[in-house]
This record gives C-alpha cells, sequence and structure tokens, in this order.
C-alpha cells in the first residue's frame, strides 16, 4: 500500500515538473524582430554597436559601415550569449 502511495507521489511530482517546464518555456520563447531598412547613404563611416534582448536571447552586432557612398557595409559580428 505505501509503495503505490510512494508511486503515485512521484508520478504526480513528475507531471507537475514537466508541465511547469513546457509553461516557461512557452512564457520564455524568443519572438521574431523585425529589422527596418537602412539608407546607408544618410550613414556616416564608422563603427556602430547594436544591442538587442528579445526575453532570454540577447545579441550585440557591431557593424562597421565604409565607403557609405556605395551603399554598403562591410563587416557584421554577432555575439549571443
Amino acid at each position: 500500500m505505501k509503495n503505490k502511495q510512494a508511486r503515485n507521489i512521484v508520478i504526480a511530482v513528475v507531471i507537475t515538473l514537466l508541465a511547469a517546464f513546457a509553461v516557461f518555456a512557452l512564457l520564455l520563447r524568443p519572438r521574431t524582430l523585425d529589422i527596418g531598412q537602412v539608407d546607408l547613404n544618410t550613414v556616416e563611416d564608422g563603427i556602430y554597436i547594436g544591442v538587442c534582448q528579445n526575453k532570454i536571447l540577447f545579441a550585440v552586432v557591431r557593424v562597421e559601415v565604409s565607403d557609405h557612398g556605395g551603399g554598403r557595409y562591410t563587416q557584421y559580428v554577432f555575439n549571443r550569449t
């Protein structure tokens, strides 16, 4: 009788933990980040740093713009933690 009761308690705890994990996973999932267009002809040459936090995802972006008259960037680096 005690083994059956202990087994039922263990099963209830495991189901509760799995349900809690599923809820947290749904609440903390990253969302799509919309990035607009940038007219590079209006941006001065230089290095620009951008930071974005999207729930549990944190990203740092470094962009080096050169020859902006040509309308292009030369380097980008993504750091994710």
